[in-house]
């Protein structure tokens, strides 16, 4: 679309705020009786040096070209393709300064060196966005745009064909490219066909399946160990085929979150070689654990650097926590020098409830995310004598909410907060799992003697891994009966962003299929 000068009053509002609005218009009238938009990266940069404009005024200028290209374009963006192809309102430029870092205010400054940018259209919300991109969404692009063959790409990207899916799914999720439409759905049987395969669209569906992989404690070093490592790792190989398998038949990728039956998964001599194998497969990995030696954290980034390592605590130092909290900080310092994101959760409770907020301001600077949970670590069924009032709770999430718009560090988890953001006219966020509950829709958990349940926060058994396949498991009637949610919550206007927390309402003594969420509030 072209517009003359005229009118750029309404666009370039970066490129005319470092030239004041006087002389952005001088710049212009001086230049020509009409200047298209398209000509203004090049104007700018031939005057820069008369106006003492800095370097990187032409990238500037070209992205915010790109921007409004892309927010007057009316083309449509399909929601789902039958192979992966470029969002078409996507467009790539090279530049040769990084501005979206100081655009987002993650740099006080214009740092040079050369970078691809991308800016698209959403195609839900319609706003117009943008990220540098780095190699893993240019390969997206490069596949998606030629039409390669993924398992052809692993000779030319050097990089296995599980890695390539699991890109090109995150890539779909975002809007950058458009692809088949991912099985992790709800509401509908994963494998329909026909009409009833199409009625997906009116449901909420995922791009990434989280496995909480429960691993056992420490095995006994008696006879006959080597031969139990051999038949835990011939285990752990056929969990892994079978999930990459599921996900590439799903066009959705797998996230294994790593834990322990004990306090740690690194007192299980077979855990580094099972978190090997997850790797060569081409699964995002995190860990959920407490601390670690250094020498462990150092073998594992040899292998992978998990996308998180998620500790827990209870509240702030206390004279009598026996040093726990201090080793805890000093944990997240080892986590910072290694260069692997930290996640800390807390579980609330009476005694805590208060703390949590100055907890999230004291370990600020130290931590990548903070979140609360309302359940414990481990099952505890009817022990509601530890848990605040509903009450008091949605006090607590009206406070949290109101910090959290001031604490980049402070995240959300919990679904009922979704309540209190609709509440003050904010937009939800997408729930706990991207897709408000995700039990047996996203998120599963696998312990140590193959059973899976729907959710890790609580007993939930939908089948085995060693009886039968994910495939079959998620689409069981028992886990599509997880999917659903609670009865009562099926006509809410937030249930594809919340759905309450099944696991506390069972913790309650609740019908976890019938009930809501005890403490939801939410305006009948």
């Amino acid at each position: 679309m072209k517009k003359n000068y005229s009118r750029l009053d309404a666009f370039f509002p970066l490129c005319r705020s470092i030239v004041d609005k006087d002389s952005f218009d001088k710049l212009i009238s001086r230049s020509a009786d009409h200047v298209l938009a398209e000509s203004i990266p090049d104007l700018l940069e031939e005057k820069k040096s008369e106006f003492k404009l800095p370097d990187y005024i032409n990238d500037l200028a070209r992205f915010e070209l790109a921007c409004f290209k892309i927010a007057s374009g009316e083309g449509e963006i399909p929601e789902y393709t039958a192979n992966y192809k470029l969002n078409p309102s996507l467009t790539l430029l090279k530049m040769s300064w990084h501005i979206i870092p100081w655009i987002e205010g993650e740099k006080k400054s214009v740092e040079k060196g050369t970078v691809w940018a991308i800016v698209w259209r959403d195609r839900k919300s319609g706003e117009v966005l943008y990220q540098e991109a780095g190699k893993d969404v240019l390969m997206a692009l490069k596949i998606a745009a030629e039409g390669l063959n993924i398992e052809q790409c692993e000779a030319e990207f050097n990089i296995k064909t599980g890695k390539i899916h699991s890109i090109l799914s995150f890539a779909a999720s975002k809007g950058i490219i458009t692809g088949p439409m991912p099985l992790l759905t709800r509401g509908f049987s994963p494998y329909a066909e026909g009409l009833n395969a199409l009625s997906s669209r009116d449901y909420h569906s995922a791009y990434t399946f989280t496995l909480t992989w429960h691993v056992s404690g420490t095995t006994s070093r008696e006879n006959g160990i080597k031969r139990r490592k051999t038949d835990e790792l011939a285990a752990a190989e056929k969990i892994l085929d079978d999930l990459l398998s599921f996900c590439r038949n799903g066009n959705f990728r797998a996230h294994i979150s790593f834990t322990s039956t004990s306090a740690t998964p690194f007192s299980n001599h077979s855990f580094l070689d099972i978190y090997r194998m997850a790797s060569e497969r081409g699964f995002l990995l995190s860990i959920i654990a407490g601390p670690t030696s250094q020498k462990n954290l150092e073998e594992i980034v040899k292998i992978q650097k998990p996308d998180y390592y998620q500790i827990a605590l209870k509240g702030l130092e206390t004279p009598n926590d026996k040093g726990a909290f201090a080793k805890k900080m000093d944990f997240l310092a080892v986590l910072k020098e290694l260069d692997i994101p930290s996640s800390v959760v807390i579980c609330v409770t009476k005694e805590n409830i208060s703390e949590i907020i100055p907890l999230a301001s004291r370990i600020r600077e130290k931590v990548g995310s903070f979140t609360f949970s309302r359940m414990p670590q481990t099952w505890d069924p009817l022990a509601d004598s530890g848990l605040p009032g509903k009450d008091e709770f949605q006090i607590f999430l009206s406070n949290y909410v109101s910090m959290s718009l001031e604490n980049p560090v402070m995240g959300y988890k919990d679904n009922l907060i979704n309540l209190e953001l609709t509440r003050r006219g904010l937009r939800p966020f997408e729930g706990c799992c991207g897709t408000g509950c995700g039990a047996a829709l996203c998120r599963m958990a696998l312990y140590p003697d193959g059973e899976v349940h729907a959710c890790p926060m609580f007993p939930s058994s939908i089948g085995n891994v060693f009886k039968k396949d994910f495939r079959e498991i998620y689409g069981s009637e028992i886990s599509d009966k997880y999917r659903r949610g609670p009865q009562e919550c099926s006509s809410c206007k937030l249930r594809s962003h919340c759905g309450g927390c099944m696991s506390f309402t069972a913790r309650m003594g609740l019908d976890r299929f019938k009930n809501a969420d005890p403490y939801c509030f939410i305006d009948k």
